[in-house]
C-alpha cells in the first residue's frame, strides 16, 4: 500500500503515530472507487426497521432501534473522514461543515417546509401551532430537546406529531458540534491511546444512561446527547482501529452482526427501559456489520442492488416516511386498509427517490458550491423557517388568519376514529354547525 493511501480504519498509510508499516490489511470490498456497498445495505436495514415500526408497530415492535444503528454508522463514517483528512493535512472546520450542510440541509429543508404547508392545510390551529413549535426547534437541530421537554417518544401527543422523527437528526447535529475538535484532540496520540480515550468516554456515557434509567428519567436517557454519545463513540472507536485481517471467523461475525441488529426489531418491548444496556445488541451488531458485513452470505445480501439502492436513499426515506404515514392515517381517520398501507409505502419510496435524484445528488455534486456559499445560505434558510414557525406559534397556529372557518370544529374524535354519525344542522343565521 503506497504512503498516503487510506486504510480501512480511516488512517493514512505511512503517517501518524503508532502506524505499523508492516501491517497492510486487505481493504473491505468496494466497487473499485472506494464505495463500500455493504454500508448502504446496513442503512437499508436500519431505515426499513424504523419504517416498518411506524407502519406496523405490533409486528416490528422494536424497529425504533434502527435509529441506534444509524448513530453508529454516523459516528464511524464521519470520524473516519475527519481522521483521514487530518492525516492528509487537509482538514478544516469550514470544509467539514460545508460537506455536512450539502448532505443534510437540502432534503431536511424540503421536508420541513412540506410538513408545515400540509399541517396548515389539514390541521386545526392548535395542532398547527404544535407542529410549528416543533419546526422552530428543528430549525435549530434541537427537536430532541423539544420532545424531551414536552413528551416522550411513545406518548400519544408525540405520535401525532409529523416531525417526531427529527429528534434523531437533532442528536446527530449536536454531536457534530463536538466531534471534529474531539477527533483532532486525540489524533496526535498513538492508536492505542486514541482507542482508550474513546472507549473511556463511551463507557462513561453508557454508565450515565444506565444510571439515568434506573434512578432518574427515561426522557433524559432517550433524548439527550450525553446519554446517547456512547452509540456514536462506538463507531468512532471502530474508525480508530487498525484495518481488519482475514480469517475463518470473518464471515461468521458478519452474520452474527446481522442477527444482533434484527432480533431487537422483533423482540424488544417499547415499554422496556431504553436505550442503556438494551441498546447494546443493536450497537454491537452495527459494529460487526460495518467491519465484517462485506464478507460471505451477509456481504452478498447487503450488497444486492435493490438493497444498496434503498440504502442510498435512506436519508430521504427516513425524512419522508413518518409525515406520509401520519397524514395518510389522519385523512383515513386512523383506519387504513391494505390499499392504504401499500399507498404509504409507494408514496414514501417515490418521494425519497425523487428527493435523492433531484435535490440531494445535484447539491452534493455541485462543483461551484463553496463553504462561503453553503454555510451562510443554510443559516438563512433555517432562520427563515424559524421566523415563520415562531410567527405561527405566536398567533396560536394562525388563528383567524389561516383557519378562520375551521377552528371551531373539533377534529379530535375524527383522529381517533370515533365519529360514527355526524349530522349537520343549520342555525337560524344560516351557519352550518356540527350536531348529533
Amino acid at each position: 500500500m503506497p504512503p498516503g493511501s487510506v486504510v480501512p480504519g480511516g488512517w493514512v498509510a505511512g503517517r501518524g503515530p503508532g502506524h505499523d508499516p508492516a501491517m497492510k490489511p486487505p481493504p473491505p470490498a468496494t466497487d473499485g472507487n472506494g464505495y463500500q456497498p455493504h454500508i448502504d445495505g446496513i442503512r437499508a436495514i436500519a431505515v426499513s426497521a424504523v419504517f416498518f415500526h411506524h407502519l406496523f408497530p405490533r409486528f416490528c415492535v422494536g424497529g425504533f432501534t434502527g435509529v441506534d444503528v444509524f448513530l453508529v454508522i454516523s459516528g464511524f463514517l464521519i470520524s473516519r473522514g475527519i481522521f483521514a483528512d487530518h492525516d492528509a493535512g487537509t482538514f478544516t472546520l469550514s470544509s467539514f461543515y460545508h460537506r455536512r450542510a450539502k448532505r443534510i440541509v437540502p432534503a431536511f429543508t424540503l421536508v420541513l417546509v412540506s410538513v408545515l404547508l400540509a399541517s396548515a392545510l389539514l390541521f386545526s390551529h392548535a395542532q398547527f401551532a404544535t407542529v410549528a413549535k416543533t419546526a422552530l426547534y428543528s430549525s435549530a437541530f434541537s427537536a430532541n430537546i423539544y420532545f424531551f421537554l414536552n413528551s416522550g417518544y411513545f406518548s400519544p401527543a408525540a405520535q401525532e406529531n409529523p416531525l417526531l422523527h427529527l429528534w434523531s437528526l437533532g442528536l446527530e447535529e449536536q454531536f457534530y458540534l463536538f466531534l471534529p475538535m474531539f477527533c483532532l484532540w486525540i489524533s496526535g496520540r498513538s492508536r492505542t491511546r486514541r482507542v482508550v480515550i474513546l472507549g473511556a468516554a463511551g463507557m462513561g456515557s453508557l454508565m450515565l444512561a444506565v444510571w439515568q434509567l434506573r434512578y432518574g428519567s427515561i426522557q433524559y436517557a432517550f433524548f439527550l446527547l450525553p446519554h446517547r454519545a456512547w452509540e456514536f463513540l462506538a463507531g468512532v472507536v471502530l474508525a480508530a482501529l487498525p484495518g481488519r485481517g482475514e480469517n475463518r471467523f470473518t464471515r461468521i461475525l458478519g452474520g452474527v452482526g446481522l442477527i444482533l441488529v434484527l432480533l431487537p426489531c422483533l423482540l424488544l418491548d417499547k415499554n422496556a427501559s431504553f436505550p442503556g444496556v438494551r441498546a447494546l445488541p443493536s450497537v454491537t451488531g452495527a459494529l460487526l456489520l460495518l467491519r465484517y458485513g462485506d464478507a460471505g452470505v451477509t456481504g452478498r445480501l447487503l450488497c444486492l442492488g435493490p438493497v444498496a439502492a434503498l440504502g442510498k436513499m435512506s436519508y430521504s426515506l427516513y425524512l419522508w416516511h413518518w409525515p406520509v404515514i401520519l397524514f395518510w392515517r389522519y385523512l383515513t381517520f386512523d383506519q387504513p386498509g391494505p390499499a392504504d398501507y401499500a399507498g404509504m409505502v409507494v408514496l414514501s419510496l417515490l418521494l425519497a427517490r425523487g428527493t435523492l435524484l433531484f435535490v440531494e445528488d445535484p447539491v452534493r455534486r455541485h462543483a461551484r458550491l463553496r463553504p462561503s456559499i453553503t454555510l451562510p445560505a443554510s443559516a438563512l434558510l433555517f432562520l427563515g423557517i424559524g421566523a415563520f414557525s415562531w410567527a405561527i406559534v405566536a398567533t396560536d397556529g394562525g388563528i383567524g388568519i389561516l383557519h378562520r372557518n375551521l377552528d371551531g370544529f373539533d377534529h379530535g374524535g375524527a383522529w381517533e376514529g370515533e365519529i360514527k354519525d355526524l349530522q349537520i344542522t343549520v342555525s337560524p343565521a344560516g351557519t352550518p354547525s356540527p350536531g348529533a
